[in-house]
């Protein structure tokens, strides 16, 4: 999975340029769970810009991952998405339990 991590201000930024798909969601929640992990404190910015495609099992694992930053308190932003992953969010329902955000300029803080 391709994933480039950097950090700014309260935030662990993870740029993701793969689909996330079946065969690597799993590994992929994982990456991004041990980047919070190793920056303790900090909330979860996930830039789907280059991400082609977000299958369901994709939309599960951001979903289960959301859950687990949730239970720490950290909270778990989707930023700059494609329209393709922004209707098979919308398709599962689940776009309104996520924290979409357009661009950077609206994080909080």
């Amino acid at each position: 999975m391709k994933i480039e991590f950097s950090t700014k201000d309260n935030y662990v930024i993870a740029k993701i340029s793969e689909a996330i798909t079946l065969y690597n969601a799993e590994q992929t929640k994982n990456d991004l769970e041990q980047s919070v992990e190793r920056n303790e404190k900090k909330n979860l910015v996930i830039d789907l810009k280059e991400t082609p495609y977000l299958d369901s099992s994709g939309i599960v694992a951001l979903h289960k991952l959301q859950k687990t930053l949730e239970a720490k308190d950290l909270i778990l932003y989707l930023i700059q998405i494609n329209a393709s992953i922004l209707a098979a969010l919308k398709l599962s329902g689940l776009n309104v339990q996520f924290n979409i955000l357009e661009n950077y300029e609206q994080l909080p803080g």
